[in-house]
């Protein structure tokens, strides 16, 4: 929360909108996953693609609608041809498959015999056989969400939907904990026009230095910043008992610490990126080989790891992160980017918009994370401001 001695200089969330947004964010290239396709086809999708997410769609022709569809109860949009559902994404997707794995699976995983990881790869092959064949519809993430613009909130301007309003009906909720990461933008005949996600609002903000008002300076301590209570997995957990835990604990990412507690990775999603089942064996090796890895069918090493045992690179903080930018996205995924409490929210953002990341972790001097920044608390800061 920020001090209430600072005062907005700058435009207001109530006098930007969504158009002021999605002017500057530029057309969408839109990829929409069919709700017929199985688990297996929308991850190859994805994978083809090189993206995390999708939103999901059902479709139906104007003079035989599917009466199935109906007794779902999803609204349907009378002149579109496609109604909108929700998205999926490569979290939601690993759920199915951890959800059909058996009860001691982690158990499993968590023994270091030969024989016992023999035994592992194959409950895991079973595991995504079964899933692969499943109705994507069955993995809808609950972390997406849908906002249909009727022709009130869309002028000659644009979009007059303002960001205040975007950010506190469709990312946030001050009565329940529920945050969604991206929302599908949907005209008045149901058709999806645009993706938003939390990383384009946070991109709008960077770019428009009068949503800073006085806070551009402000340090991360001074605005109270982040999450304190940091989750954290050791290195050498199995990849797949890290999955698991995320998922039973329905969290989105984990710092990775090695045995001095000092941060050497994150786990989240994004990891994901690739994976599909016939490479899930991939979980089966300890995080820190895992970061190290293409999500490729045969497992093969990234060029630039140089070994299976390769360990992360040490944290960068946002001044170092300037100098990283060349950097691949593989190798980028084995190295974490770091804040200091005395970092302003200028650079905060810079080095989260600059390196494509979902959240910046505040460490000490002995870099021991001390909080975690995620989107969420970026955009509720400028949302309340």
């Amino acid at each position: 929360m920020v001090s209430n001695d600072v005062k907005h200089s700058g435009a207001s969330m109530d006098e930007l909108t969504l158009g002021h947004l999605l002017e500057g964010k530029g057309k969408d290239q839109l990829i929409v996953i069919e709700s017929t396709k199985t688990v297996s086809e929308a991850m190859a999708q994805l994978a083809s693609r090189k993206i995390l997410s999708a939103p999901v769609v059902l479709l139906r022709d104007h003079e035989d609608q599917n009466d199935s569809d109906d007794d779902m109860g999803f609204e349907r949009f009378p002149n579109g041809s496609a109604t909108p559902i929700g998205f999926v994404d490569a979290g939601s997707l690993l759920g199915v498959f951890l959800d059909a794995c058996p009860p001691n699976v982690d158990q499993i995983a968590e023994l270091s015999e030969l024989d016992n990881a023999a035994l592992l790869g194959d409950l895991l092959k079973s595991a995504a056989e079964r899933v692969s064949k499943m109705k994507v519809i069955n993995a809808i993430a609950a972390d997406g969400g849908l906002l249909r613009l009727d022709s009130k909130l869309v002028g000659p301007k644009g979009f007059g939907l303002s960001l205040r309003r975007l950010i506190n009906t469709c990312f946030t909720s001050t009565l329940s904990d529920l945050v969604h990461h991206r929302v599908a933008v949907t005209d008045p005949d149901g058709s999806v026009s645009h993706i938003v996600s939390q990383s384009d609002i946070v991109r709008f903000f960077l770019k428009n230095e009068d949503t800073f008002g006085n806070m551009k300076d402000m340090n991360v301590s001074e605005l109270r910043l982040g999450t304190k209570s940091v989750f954290t997995l050791p290195g050498g957990t199995p990849t797949f008992v890290a999955f698991m835990t995320l998922h039973s604990q329905k969290r989105t990412a984990a710092g990775v610490i090695d045995s001095d507690g000092k941060l050497i990775g994150n786990l989240s999603k994004s990891d994901l990126r690739g994976l599909s089942p016939e490479n899930f064996s991939l979980l089966t090796r300890p995080l820190s080989v895992y970061f190290c890895m293409d999500s490729t069918p045969n497992g093969k090493e990234n060029d630039v790891s140089g070994s299976s045992t390769h360990q992360p690179e040490s944290p960068v903080s946002p001044k170092e992160q300037l100098r990283s930018n060349s950097l691949n996205f593989d190798k980028q995924k084995r190295q974490v980017f770091t804040a200091r409490d005395t970092d302003t929210l200028e650079s905060v953002l810079d080095a989260i918009i600059s390196n494509r990341l979902h959240r910046l972790y505040v460490v000490d001097d002995d870099f021991r994370p001390t909080a975690v920044i995620t989107l969420t608390d970026i955009i509720r800061l400028f949302a309340n401001y």
